[in-house]
């Protein structure tokens, strides 16, 4: 949030008509998140989804890119820093490429917007719309394709 860049984007950004300063100080640090996960990506996939990523076999060995004790503390994530810090991680693992910039600033503008529901009591949405939900699904989607084919 310190940088020049960073300036420069908030302030193209649209400020909704009467947001509360805790509205703002949301949508700051979702828009910060956001910033600092794709300054990551060097080459991205347009429809490729991080999980699908992730799940994907990694140099013929039968095993996916991300194991699934650490997709499993990704998808733990409850404070901001851990999330970027495992996105981080995640993208690394990947070689920082073959993802979607725009699904994946939607990921984490949906994982604020989870925890922005959480903190003010609202009912979970659908199940098969969260985040955990469509992660998993992609992570173990593409699992199935290489696991099946050595089955």
């Amino acid at each position: 949030m310190l940088t020049e860049g960073f300036r420069l984007l908030w302030h193209r950004l649209p400020a909704p008509q009467g947001e509360s300063d805790k509205q703002r100080n949301h949508r700051l640090q979702t828009w910060a998140s956001i910033a600092l996960v794709l300054a990551e990506v060097r080459a991205e996939s347009p429809g490729a989804t991080l999980g699908g990523e992730l799940g994907k076999e990694k140099n013929k060995t039968g095993k996916p890119h991300m194991s699934e004790l650490r997709f499993q503390r990704l998808l733990a994530c409850r404070t901001p820093g851990e999330l970027v810090t495992h996105l981080r991680r995640a993208l690394a693992l990947i070689d920082k490429r073959g993802v979607s910039t725009v699904y994946l600033a939607d990921n984490i503008a949906l994982w604020w917007a989870e925890r922005w529901r959480e903190s003010q009591g609202w009912a979970a949405s659908r199940p098969s719309q969260r985040l955990a939900f469509q992660w998993a699904n992609d992570y173990f989607g593409a699992r199935l394709q290489y696991q099946h084919d050595n089955d």
